[in-house]
C-alpha cells in the first residue's frame, strides 16, 4: 500500500511541474526527498537536486550525495552508487579539490565499466579529461577525451560530441597548439549549427575569438566577439555577455584604444556585480581599473583597483590579490606617491614568489613520486618474470625427457596394456599441465609488457613535468636569450617525452618506434610552437621502419635541433618557407636522411660553439653517422647513418 501511494505521489508531483518554475521543480523535489515515502521513489529527485545545488550550495550537495551513497550501499545498487561517486566528483572539480575529484570520477568510471552502462563510461571519461585538464595533465586530458569522443559519435549524441571536442580545443589552446585547439573549436561549431545549438555556437565563438587574439588576429577576433554577442543578446544569456565586454575590453585595452575598452568593461562590471563568482568581478573591475589608469583618470582607477583589491583579500584570492597590488603600485607611482608604490610592489613580488614556489613544489613532488628505489624495483620484477619464464621451459622440458624414459622402459618390460593405460592418463595429465604452464607464461609476459608499458609512461609523465618546470622558470626569467634556451630545451625535452609516449601507447610494441609517426608528430609540434606568423610548407618523405628505442633518440633530437633552427632563422617572415624531410634505407641497409629549406642558409663549422650545432655534431658522433651541408638555394644537410637495429 505504501508503495502505490508513493509511486502516485511522484507521478502527480511530474505532472504538476508543468509550466512551473525550476526553482519551484526543485523545491518539490526536496519536499520528496524529505518525506516518508519509499527509498526508491527519492533517487531521481535526489539526482536533480544535487546537480542544481552543486555549484551554489556546495556543502549541501555534498550531504545530500553521502544520503545517496548511503541508500546505494544499503540496497547494493551499484547504478546508484555511480551516481553519487559522479556527483562527488563534478562537485570536488568545481572546488578546486582536484585530487579528490580525480579519485571519486576514477571510481564512477569503473564502477560504470562493472555495470556495463556506455553511457555512464562515457560521462565519467569527460569528466576525466577536464579534471586531467585543470591538473595541467593534458596527454591523460586528450586520452580521456578521445574515449569519450568515440563513445558520444557512436551513441549518436552530437551535441555531446560538439561538448568534447570544445573540451578538447581547450587542452590544446593549454598547450599553445593553436591550430589543433581552432580544428576542435570549428568541428564543434559545425555540429551546434546543424542542430541549432545556441548556447554552444556562442561558446565556441568566445573559444575561437581568444585564440585569434592570442595570435593578434584582431579582425577575426572582434568577428567573433560580435557573434557572440548577436546571440546572447538573442538568447537573453546574461552571463555570456559579461565574458564578451569583458574580452573584447581587454582587446581594445592591448589596441591602445582606451576608450573603447572602458566602454566595454564597464558593461561587463554591470553584469558581474549581479552575476558570476567574485573572481571573475575582481577580474574585470581590475581590467578596467588599468584602462583607467592608461586614460590618467587615476582617481576611477584608483577606487576600482581598491574595489577588486578588498574582493580578493574576503574572498582569498590570490592571484587577483597579486594583480592588485601590481596595479596599486602604478597608481601610487603615476600619483608620485613612491612610498606606497614601493609598498604594494613588494607585496605583490611576494605573492608571485610564493604563487610560484606552491607551483614548482606541486610538480617536484610529481617527480618524487616515481623514485629511484621503485624503479629499481620495478626492473627486478621484470627480471624475476623473464627468469621465471625460463625456468618453466625447464621444467616443461624435463618433465617431457622423463615420460619418454618411463614409457621406454615400460616396453621394455613388455607391459604392454600397462603401457597404453598409463600413457594414457600421463598424456592427459602433462597437456593439462603444459595447458598449465602456457597459462601461467602468457601471463608473465602480459605482466612484463604491462610493467614496460608503465615505466615508459612514467617516464613520459617525468619529461612532461620537466617540460613544464622549465615552462614555469621562463615566465620569471627576464632575459630574452635565457627564456629562448629554456624554450629550446623544452622542445630537447618533448621530443623525447613522445618517444615514450608511443612505446606505452602502442599495444603491439614496447621497445620499437614507429619512425615515420613519430617524426610526424614532432614535427606538427615544432611547427605549432615556432611557425605561428608565417607560412611554413612541410614534406615528409619517411619510410616505414621500426627503430630501436636507443637509436631513434639521437635522430628525433637532431631532426629537433634542424628545423627548431630553420623556423627561427631561416624565412624572413613575408616569404613562404618550405622544409623537406627523407629518411630511407639505402641498398646497403645503412639509413639516408636529409634535411632540406629553401631559407637564407648558414653552416655547420669544425669551429661552431652554439650548443645546438655541438649538440647536433655529438649526436652524429653517437650514431657513427657522416654528414655533409650544401648550399643551394637554401641549406641541405645529408647524414649517413650505418645500418641500425630495426624492431621487427
Amino acid at each position: 500500500m505504501r508503495k502505490m501511494i508513493s509511486i502516485s505521489m511522484l507521478l502527480l508531483l511530474v505532472l504538476g511541474l508543468h509550466g512551473r518554475t525550476r526553482q519551484d521543480v526543485i523545491d518539490s523535489l526536496r519536499h520528496v526527498i524529505e518525506s516518508d515515502v519509499l527509498d526508491s521513489v527519492k533517487f531521481y529527485p535526489y539526482t536533480q537536486v544535487i546537480w542544481h545545488y552543486q555549484r551554489s550550495d556546495v556543502p549541501y550537495a555534498v550531504g545530500l550525495t553521502d544520503d545517496l551513497k548511503t541508500l546505494a550501499l544499503k540496497y547494493e545498487r551499484l547504478d546508484w552508487l555511480f551516481n553519487a561517486y559522479y556527483y562527488y566528483g563534478v562537485i570536488y572539480k568545481n572546488t578546486g579539490e582536484l585530487d579528490k575529484a580525480g579519485f571519486y570520477m576514477d571510481s564512477s568510471y569503473y564502477l560504470a565499466r562493472t555495470i556495463e552502462d556506455t553511457i555512464k563510461i562515457t560521462n565519467a571519461s569527460y569528466q576525466l579529461g577536464i579534471i586531467s585538464s585543470l591538473k595541467h595533465d593534458y596527454d591523460s586530458a586528450l586520452d580521456h577525451l578521445n574515449r569519450a569522443d568515440r563513445y558520444f559519435t557512436s551513441l549518436e549524441m552530437p551535441s555531446s560530441v560538439a561538448m568534447t571536442l570544445g573540451a578538447k580545443g581547450s587542452v590544446y589552446r593549454k598547450m599553445k597548439l593553436h591550430q589543433k585547439a581552432l580544428s576542435n573549436y570549428f568541428d564543434a561549431i559545425a555540429l551546434y549549427e546543424k542542430h541549432a545549438d545556441s548556447t554552444g555556437i556562442a561558446n565556441m565563438c568566445n573559444n575561437i575569438a581568444n585564440i585569434y587574439s592570442e595570435l593578434d588576429s584582431i579582425d577575426l577576433a572582434l568577428q567573433f566577439y560580435d557573434r557572440q554577442e548577436i546571440i546572447n543578446e538573442q538568447t537573453n544569456n546574461t552571463y555570456g555577455l559579461s565574458f564578451v565586454y569583458e574580452n573584447r575590453g581587454r582587446l581594445y585595452h592591448r589596441l591602445g584604444q582606451y576608450d573603447q575598452a572602458i566602454a566595454s568593461l564597464k558593461r561587463s562590471v554591470d553584469i558581474r556585480r549581479n552575476f558570476g563568482g567574485k573572481d571573475l568581478l575582481a577580474a574585470a573591475l581590475l581590467q578596467l581599473g588599468g584602462s583607467y589608469l592608461k586614460t590618467g583618470n587615476l582617481k576611477e582607477a584608483s577606487d576600482l583597483v581598491q574595489q577588486s583589491y578588498e574582493i580578493s583579500q574576503e574572498y582569498n584570492l590570490a592571484f587577483q590579490l597579486q594583480q592588485s597590488h601590481e596595479m596599486m603600485a602604478k597608481v601610487y607611482a603615476a600619483r608620485g606617491n613612491f612610498e606606497d608604490a614601493y609598498m604594494h610592489f613588494i607585496d605583490f613580488q611576494t605573492i608571485k614568489d610564493s604563487l610560484l614556489n606552491e607551483q614548482i613544489s606541486e610538480q617536484a613532488l610529481r617527480i618524487d613520486a616515481l623514485t629511484d628505489q621503485e624503479m629499481v624495483r620495478r626492473e627486478q620484477e621484470i627480471a624475476l618474470l623473464s627468469t621465471q619464464n625460463d625456468l618453466k621451459d625447464l621444467q616443461i622440458r624435463s618433465r617431457n625427457r622423463t615420460m619418454s624414459v618411463l614409457a621406454a622402459g615400460i616396453f621394455i618390460l613388455g607391459i604392454l596394456s600397462i603401457i597404453i593405460y598409463r600413457s594414457r592418463q600421463n598424456i592427459k595429465q602433462l597437456n593439462m599441465e603444459l595447458s598449465e604452464k602456457q597459462a601461467i607464461i602468457t601471463k608473465s609476459l602480459s605482466e612484463k609488457d604491462f610493467l614496460l608499458k608503465e615505466i615508459h609512461h612514467r617516464v613520459k609523465n617525468n619529461l612532461q613535468i620537466i617540460s613544464s618546470l622549465l615552462k614555469l622558470q621562463s615566465r620569471s626569467v627576464v632575459d630574452q636569450k635565457a627564456q629562448e634556451a629554456l624554450d629550446e630545451g623544452r622542445n630537447r625535452v618533448r621530443s623525447m617525452a613522445l618517444i615514450h609516449q608511443n612505446l606505452y601507447q602502442d599495444e603491439g610494441n614496447v621497445t620499437g618506434i614507429q619512425v615515420k609517426k613519430y617524426l610526424s608528430e614532432l614535427i606538427d609540434e615544432l611547427i605549432s610552437a615556432y611557425a605561428v606568423d608565417q607560412k611554413v610548407q612541410v614534406t615528409l618523405a619517411i619510410e616505414e621502419m621500426v627503430l630501436d628505442v636507443d637509436e631513434v633518440v639521437p635522430i628525433g633530437l637532431i631532426i629537433n635541433e634542424l628545423v627548431t633552427n630553420t623556423l627561427k632563422y631561416a624565412f624572413h617572415k613575408a616569404e613562404i618557407g618550405k622544409i623537406w624531410i627523407s629518411m630511407k634505407t639505402l641498398e646497403d641497409q645503412m639509413i639516408k636522411l636529409e634535411v632540406i629549406d629553401n631559407g637564407r642558409g648558414y653552416a655547420i663549422n669544425e669551429g661552431a660553439t652554439g650548443f645546438g650545432q655541438r649538440l647536433v655534431k655529438s649526436l652524429a658522433a653517437q650514431l657513427d653517422a657522416s654528414y655533409e651541408i650544401e648550399h643551394k638555394e637554401g641549406v641541405k644537410i645529408t647524414f649517413i647513418i650505418p645500418a641500425l637495429k630495426k624492431v621487427a
